[in-house]
């Protein structure tokens, strides 16, 4: 999920909340006691200075089984994601039908 972030009509910077959560199905036969052996919870915003460049400061919760040791590990971190928007489209010029002049 994300959305908007309030802003002035002056700032051309876009902030944008956003959350997510993300869980994992296991499946190999050292399973252990959770069929869902890792979750990962997101929170943070995402700063846009450009109409094809966003930087993503999320904090991340990480819930993850170690079945061989039949706990559960919790790891709390920070991810930090540059992205960048590609547009491959070719820009088409104007289909003006020109008409030669001879002179």
């Amino acid at each position: 999920m994300d959305g908007p972030i309030r802003r002035s009509q002056e700032r051309t910077t876009i902030l944008r909340w956003q959350a997510a959560n993300e869980f994992f199905i296991h499946n190999k036969e050292n399973v252990g006691y959770m069929l869902f052996d890792q979750n990962r919870t997101l929170a943070g915003v995402m700063i846009s200075p450009k109409g094809n460049l966003s930087l993503a400061v999320l904090y991340q919760f990480i819930l993850l089984q170690q079945p061989l040791l039949r706990e559960l590990q919790t790891i709390h971190s920070f991810r930090i994601t540059l992205f960048h928007q590609l547009d491959l489209r070719r820009v088409k010029k104007d289909d003006v039908y020109e008409v030669p002049v001879v002179d």
